[in-house]
């Protein structure tokens, strides 16, 4: 039997149409207002059929313009034929036809459900599903007879009143009316712990699972496009069913099933056809009610409250539909105080009630009356969640800000709010997608799971324990959900396949993690050596701008207690080599070695090059620093959010713990770098530049201060001072009380600060200075505050790898090639501000200096040629002599450099000119503005400001460019650019020519580049390629050659464009060798 409906134009409650008298009639049954159907819904009547059938063709016609039988003539053609696969229907619940309210108030769509079986779809995958067709009749020939008058026995509430006064006084909020509202049956341990629900998968594309409600023990799997749906009782280990949607209707875009596995509700849309909510019974397939959804509304909202409740949301009427599946009927429209467009919203355990947020406050609604039992206020606006406890006596919300406010449903009052900002950055972890609920109970409510990866402890607040989310690959998704007390139910991927497993819960480690939390810590200190909350209580503000006190005193590196020896040798690779250090009070140099295993310290005699001791902590850490005397080491424990941990030597006794910047937000939580300076003291900076030195073994602060945030800080060779570059300039301060002790000049040359070494005798400071197109190598003595000297170094594109004192006026500058297994090493003779001579280190790694004796540390692998065993290398670290006897005897034969007299004299002048040539290919161009923007570029990369002149006297820098079109094309055809497309060839030449004032090129240089396309090339949507590829070539070709390098010859002594003279002839080497045995 169909049955048909229409919206109330005084309520907009759903009404249903009845036949009473040979009429159509329909009365509300919320307001009991009569509707006039003969206005508002034409239906046919059995007398007009021989009428129209003796009246004829004019009379149709004009009974069609009038409306009389258009609305169902049109609404049979426009109505396609539905099919659907189903099993016979329960006879205790009769399929029914319901309707949805079209835009239009006054129309109705009539919508059949079949009444008659038809066979269930096959049980394999993929399957098509066997059909039937409906058959389609006239509404107004389905319609029941009806004598009496259509009063309800019943009067459902359709709108949201304010709840009665109670008789009883209630405490709590004002008015509230809620009870817990409890499940049906509480959950119990599964049956088979060991089950294993493999996930569909469709085109390597990931499945999807439905978890249900925080009390379910139904779910469903799915595949990525949703055609199949398996359903499985958990607590059984049974699956009660396997649903195929039919293929005639639109795709399935949002499913739920009910909370004990008997419907399974499907939300069809199509942008084609009108969207439909159909409601399946598990066990048979069969279709118990279809509700159609006009095309386009959308639905915000669907799920099952109990198991015979379904409540939907659509975008449209911005309310909550409650339909009664045992009556096959809506049973309220709740429309909420003010508008919602995307509802935030859930159902109680025992499904008697609706909870969601309108006007920042919580509101609940009793879906027994659908009456608004209760509101709590006070939430935030901007709310994300809302979740039952399992036993319906809370309920818990999320805002954006990740606060969570847990209300009582007894007394409508709400706790203190409690942040899960630190626990959802510490649930995420990079590389994996998470498909679960954001928060979930706990089954005692003592917390809560965020994301599936931290439970949160209720007490406190804070993280009692954490852990990844099970492997898998990136394509598909991972999630973890509170099952019962004893069981999380888990999915991930095992043996490459994906499926949903059981696991226990770690009472224990969530116990532990609880005492810890309590305490200050964090879950990741579990099972570690105790944590001292750092002690900020006392901490002295220091600045950087303080003025010095006193004449700076210098800190000169302890004396040696035995000469080192020449080489030491190591087993295990050199590239796992982290840094090398010398303790001179106590002889002994200490190696770490990191890399793919954990870090690990070993001790060597510095003169027998004996083993003293080997030191690993007993979990993975990265050591930060030896203290001066060898006593402790201090280590960062890794993936234990900046945990500091410092241990002694050679014994490995535990000596204190804590997190310098556990105050800070975000990730200047981080330590970016530790010293010990004594093993009762240790300094520690992080992101944001904040010094804090550190009294051990109590954790207590003594001062703070704020500097740089780069790595090049660096302590004096006692450890007295730390050296803090700022900019150009450089400042020094006392590393156990922060007072400044010493400030020298700026530095006027180069740019920013790289490399900074202390000369052993605790005075000087070299460090490089490197802009764009130059480096110096800058020269500090602090106890005068004064620069001594300002060399500028040669290999400015190679990467620096090291600067070294030798001796007392001379520095090692280190520099190696991209992909070189070498390095070279200049010597500059700070006196002579002059290169004197290159060392080539053939089997180069890595190079440490030695505060004590200005000496390097030279790290090699075995000499070329000598076998190595995997697992089982060995390293020679050398201690050369530099510069060696053979270097001296090869200096002392060479001629001495005789200066050359500059070119530039005082008074002259120097203008720059941009002759461009037409571009040949590229299409309206703008030559004036290019000249312009080229002419600036080249200015700007020469110092020259007391040369430079606009007038034509003096000298002249001339950039000229000439294009030639070559005979060649280029063929390109990618699936990016479509058919094959012909590119022009050219070649651009860009000549740099210095002119003396007699019009005499005396410097000149020549730059090419051809027209080209690799890989890397990516151009804009819709340009021309041709275009593009020109304008790129001359944007290369252009942007070489205005990285202008002058001689040095051409300037005075001292100018900030003079290269540092060599005495090297060109392609020369003085000294080279390879490390060998």
């Amino acid at each position: 039997m169909k049955r048909t409906f229409i919206k109330c134009r005084e309520c907009a409650s759903l009404c249903e149409v009845m036949k009473q008298g040979g009429r159509l009639t329909a009365h509300c049954e919320k307001c009991r207002a009569p509707i006039r159907l003969e206005d508002d819904l034409p239906a046919a009547d059995n007398t007009l059929l021989p009428v129209l059938l003796l009246g004829g063709g004019a009379l149709f016609l004009v009974l069609l313009c009038s409306g009389l039988v258009g609305g169902v003539l049109l609404g049979l053609m426009n109505r396609p034929a539905a099919e659907v696969a189903q099993i016979a229907p329960d006879p205790a619940e009769p399929p029914a036809t319901a309707s949805f309210p079209a835009s239009d108030p006054s129309e109705a769509i009539p919508v059949s459900v079949p009444s008659h079986a038809v066979p269930a779809p096959a049980d394999q995958a993929g399957a098509a599903p066997a059909t039937s067709s409906i058959e389609e009749t006239a509404a107004a020939a389905s319609l029941p007879e009806r004598t009496d008058d259509p009063l309800p026995a019943e009067e459902p509430a359709v709108a949201l009143p304010e709840p009665p006064s109670p008789a009883v006084a209630v405490e709590g909020v004002e008015g509230w009316q809620v009870q817990p509202d409890p499940p049906a049956d509480m959950l119990s341990e599964p049956k088979n712990p060991a089950l294993r629900i493999t996930i569909p998968e469709r085109n390597y594309a990931a499945g999807h699972v439905n978890w249900g409600t925080s009390d379910s023990r139904i779910c469903y799997v799915s595949d990525s496009e949703k055609r199949q749906f398996l359903v499985w009782d958990l607590q059984e280990g049974v699956q009660l069913g396997k649903f195929f949607p039919p293929p005639d209707l639109p795709p399935v875009t949002k499913a739920t099933v009910s909370r004990r596995g008997k419907y399974l509700a499907t939300y069809h849309s199509d942008r084609s056809d009108d969207d439909q909510i159909n409601v399946w019974r598990v066990a048979d397939s069969s279709q118990t009610l279809s509700i159609p959804v006009p095309k386009g509304v959308g639905l915000g909202f669907l799920e099952f409250a109990g198991e015979e409740r379904l409540l939907f949301f659509t975008n449209e009427e911005r309310a909550f539909q409650v339909w009664n599946l045992s009556q096959s009927k809506q049973e309220h429209l709740l429309k909420p105080e003010s508008p919602l467009y995307s509802p935030i919203a859930a159902t109680s355990p025992g499904g008697s009630y609706l909870a969601y947020f309108n006007e920042e406050a919580v509101r609940v609604v009793d879906l027994r009356s659908g009456v608004l039992a209760g509101s709590c206020p006070g939430t935030s606006r901007n709310s994300k969640l809302i979740t039952f406890a399992p036993d319906g006596t809370e309920v818990a919300t999320l805002d954006t800000d990740r606060n969570l406010v847990v209300f009582s449903m007894s007394e409508g009052t709400a706790s203190p709010p409690v942040s899960l900002q630190s626990a959802e950055e510490g649930a995420r972890l990079s590389g994996s997608t998470y498909d679960g609920p954001f928060v979930q109970w706990l089954p005692d409510k003592s917390g809560w799971l965020v994301l599936g990866g931290a439970f949160i402890d209720r007490e406190s607040g804070k993280i009692a324990l954490k852990f990844p989310l099970p492997p898998h690959p990136t394509y598909r998704r991972g999630s973890r959900r509170v099952y019962d007390a004893n069981y999380l139910l888990v999915q991930g991927m095992e043996e490459d396949i994906v499926g949903i497993t059981f696991e226990k819960t770690p009472h224990d480690q969530i116990a532990a993690g609880k005492t810890i939390a309590l305490s200050g810590g964090l879950p990741e200190d579990i099972g570690l050596p105790p944590l001292t909350l750092a002690k900020l209580d006392q901490v002295e503000e220091r600045s950087l701008s303080d003025e010095p006190q006193g004449p700076f005193t210098p800190d000169p590196a302890p004396t040696p207690s035995a000469p080192p020896a020449e080489k030491l040798r190591v087993e295990g690779p050199s590239h796992h080599i982290q840094w090398v250090v010398d303790q001179p009070q106590t002889g002994t140099t200490t190696v770490l070695f990191g890399g793919y295993g954990a870090d690990r310290l070993q001790v060597f005699d510095m003169a027998t090059t004996r083993l003293r001791a080997e030191f690993a902590p007993p979990f993975e850490s990265k050591a930060w620093a030896v203290s001066p005397d060898g006593a402790s080491c201090l280590w960062e424990g890794k993936n234990r959010k900046s945990r500091l941990d410092v241990w002694s030597l050679p014994e490995g006794k535990h000596i204190a713990s804590w997190r310098p910047y556990a105050h800070r937000k975000g990730s200047y939580q981080e330590v970016q770098a530790a010293w010990l300076i004594a093993s009762d003291f240790a300094l520690t900076i992080n992101g944001e530049g904040l010094v804090i030195g550190w009294k051990l073994p109590e954790c207590a602060a003594v001062y703070q201060i704020k500097i740089s945030s780069g790595r090049e800080n660096l302590l004096s060779p006692g450890g007295k001072y730390l050296l803090a570059p700022q900019g150009r300039e450089i400042t020094v301060f006392e590393t156990r009380t922060g007072k400044v002790s010493a400030r020298p000049e700026k530095n006027e040359r180069g740019g920013a600060i790289s490399n900074v070494v202390f000369h052993p005798d605790g005075d000087r400071v070299a460090m490089l200075a490197s802009s764009l197109t130059d480096e110096y190598a800058v020269v500090w003595r602090l106890s005068t505050g004064k620069i001594e000297h300002s060399v500028r170094v040669p290999d400015r594109d190679q990467a620096v790898s090291s600067l070294a004192w030798c001796d007392d006026d001379y520095l090692l500058k280190g520099t190696h090639g991209i992909g070189s297994p070498g390095c070279n090493f200049h010597l500059i003779d700070l006196h002579k501000e002059q290169i004197e001579w290159l060392y080539q280190a053939a089997t180069y790694r890595k190079v440490g200096g030695s505060c004590f004796d200005g000496h390097l540390r030279f790290i090699s692998e075995k000499p070329p040629g000598a076998p190595k065993k995997p697992g089982n290398e060995s390293t020679v670290l050398w201690r050369p002599s530099l510069p060696g006897p053979e270097v001296a005897a090869l200096l002392a034969k060479r001629a001495p450099v005789t200066p050359q007299e500059p070119l530039f004299q005082s008074g002259s002048a120097l203008k720059v000119d941009v002759e461009l040539s037409k571009p040949l290919v590229i299409e309206d161009s703008d030559n004036e503005k290019l000249k312009e923007s080229v002419q600036a570029a080249v200015t700007r990369s020469l110092t020259l400001s007391e040369y430079l002149v606009e007038d034509d006297a003096g000298w002249s820098l001339v950039l000229r460019t000439k294009e030639t079109l070559l005979p060649h094309k280029l063929r390109i055809r990618t699936q990016a650019f479509g058919p094959t497309i012909e590119v022009r060839v050219t070649r651009l030449t860009v000549e740099v020519s210095l002119l003396s004032p007699e019009g005499k090129t005396v410097w000149s240089k020549t730059t090419t580049g051809e027209t080209s396309i690799t890989r890397s090339t990516r151009p804009p949507a819709k340009v021309d390629l041709e275009q593009y590829l020109h304008q790129r070539q001359w944007a290369v070709v252009l942007g070489q050659a205005t990285l202008i390098g002058l001689p040095p010859e051409i300037f005075p002594s001292g100018h900030a464009d003079g290269a540092g003279r060599s005495s090297l002839q060109d392609g020369e080497v003085l000294f080279r060798e390879a490390f060998t045995e």
